[in-house]
């Protein structure tokens, strides 16, 4: 995916030379950046990823993301972005780059008093296999179709 795709949220950033680059991976470890890298600084409670810049730079990452541009190397030539929260902006730049996973996820919540490993066992089994039974068993406990 192109870096500009990726950050076309984004009205701000310094893009240097890197608009039509190829992202492979987003990486919130300072060890595992190549050229193809968005590297994402976040702050932890004991140690802030920030620090690594200059090691990170020094690998030619595609772009770094920041909440503090001062820390990036003068002499680094690829995309910066910078924000208020890196947290929140790995959320939506990974969302992009893996195409919105979470669009076609589908969430059930199993409540109750009786039933509920027995429901969430047969779930897991698989739909196909299960369906059948499952509305067999929701028939009988509320005297309808679902």
């Amino acid at each position: 995916m192109k870096l500009a795709q990726l950050f076309s949220s984004y009205s701000a950033y310094k893009m240097g030379e890197a608009t039509l680059k190829e992202v492979s991976k987003i990486s919130i470890d300072s060890r595992d950046v190549d050229n193809s890298t968005i590297f994402v600084a976040i702050r932890g409670t004991h140690t802030d990823a920030h620090q690594f810049l200059p090691e990170v730079c020094e690998k030619n990452p595609v772009a770094v993301v920041v909440e503090a541009e001062d820390q990036v190397p003068a002499n680094f030539e690829g995309a910066v972005l910078c924000v208020s929260d890196t947290r929140e902006a790995l959320q939506k730049i990974a969302s992009v780059f893996y195409q919105s996973p979470t669009d076609s996820l589908v969430c059930v919540g199993v409540t109750g008093t009786n039933g509920k490993t027995s429901v969430t066992y047969m779930s897991s089994v698989g739909p196909v296999v299960c369906l059948e039974p499952l509305i067999t068993i929701l028939k009988l406990m509320f005297g309808k179709h679902p």
